[in-house]
């Protein structure tokens, strides 16, 4: 019995990670767009690309700010890297 629930919570849970084309097609052209440039290797990207083709947006006109958001946030995401290590260090060290 433990066994089942198991395998239903975890089928639940994996379920909710899970994503269709269909989840993306109420967003607009910008939106769909930008989160589709700008977060390469999501395991969603699929669905967005296919949402895009299916809506017939063109990303081109967002091209040039979506890399510039995808910089900003790789920077953004480094300094954090950075803060939430010296806070480490010095909860470790005794500041």
């Amino acid at each position: 019995m433990k066994k089942l629930l198991a395998i239903v919570v975890l089928g639940l849970f994996l379920g909710g990670c899970a994503s269709t084309y269909e989840d993306y097609m109420h967003q607009s052209e910008y939106k769909l767009c930008m989160n589709y440039l700008t977060m390469a290797g999501n395991i969603h990207q699929e669905s967005r690309y296919e949402a895009i083709k299916r809506k017939g947006y063109n990303c081109n006109p967002y091209r040039e700010q979506a890399r510039k958001k995808k910089i900003a946030d790789d920077e953004f995401r480094e300094r954090t890297k950075e803060a939430l290590g010296a806070v480490i260090d010095c909860s470790v060290r005794g500041c």
